[in-house]
């Protein structure tokens, strides 16, 4: 009965880590620049760290106003993200603690 239960337990682990690792990964979201310059750099960070890395738009891809790109990023499993965007005329919106995972629609400015 023992070692049955234990096999349990463990079987269960297993799943349960199987499922976190699912979680985490890419994430497509949608972005609609909401303002009357080109969006040209992107960047996202979880709240906590504060620390934007790279540009998530990549170097090709530009936003123009009113209009809307997806875009693909490594969310580590999180859901809360605070985004930065930078236009052309280098001024820079922030939409802070947004849930990617109740809706993946970002709009900047918010």
């Amino acid at each position: 009965m023992k070692s049955w239960v234990f096999t349990a337990l463990v079987c269960a682990g297993i799943v349960i880590v199987s499922l976190s690792g699912a979680c985490a990964g890419e994430r497509k979201i949608k972005v609609t620049n909401g303002s009357s310059s080109i969006i040209v750099e992107l960047y996202a960070s979880p709240p906590e760290l504060g620390d934007y890395q790279a540009n998530i738009l990549g170097g090709a891809t530009k936003i123009a106003p009113g209009a809307s790109a997806s875009v693909t990023f490594e969310d580590g499993g999180a859901c809360a993200f605070d985004f930065q965007a930078v236009t052309g005329d280098e001024d820079m919106f922030t939409a802070r603690n947004v849930d990617i995972c109740a809706s993946p629609d970002v709009k900047l400015p918010q």
